[in-house]
C-alpha cells in the first residue's frame, strides 16, 4: 500500500503569518520594517528609550539594540521607499 505523507497542519499563527506577509508584497516598499521601543521614567519625568526592537518584514533581519547603542538615527534606512510602523 502506498502511504502518502501527511501535512502539516497550520497554526492560528502560521496562517496569520502567512495571510500578513502575502498582504505585504503588494505594497510598493522596498523593505517594511516592524519598530518597538521600551521606555522607562521616574514617577513625573518624561518616558525615555531604554531599547529599541526592529525586524525586517521582507528581509528577517532583526535588530535589538539597547540604549548606549543608539546612535544619531535609526539603525535601519529611512526614505519613501523604505517603511517603519
Amino acid at each position: 500500500m502506498l502511504e502518502v505523507p501527511r501535512r502539516r497542519r497550520l497554526s492560528g499563527g502560521d496562517v496569520a503569518a502567512a495571510q500578513g506577509l502575502s498582504i505585504l508584497e503588494d505594497l510598493p516598499f522596498i523593505e517594511i520594517w516592524a519598530v518597538d521601543f521600551e521606555f522607562g521614567a521616574d514617577p513625573g519625568e518624561n518616558p525615555e528609550p531604554v531599547c529599541l526592537v526592529a525586524w525586517g518584514l521582507r528581509s528577517g533581519r532583526k535588530l535589538r539594540l539597547w540604549r548606549d547603542e543608539f546612535s544619531g538615527g535609526p539603525p535601519y534606512p529611512t526614505s519613501p521607499r523604505w517603511c517603519g510602523c
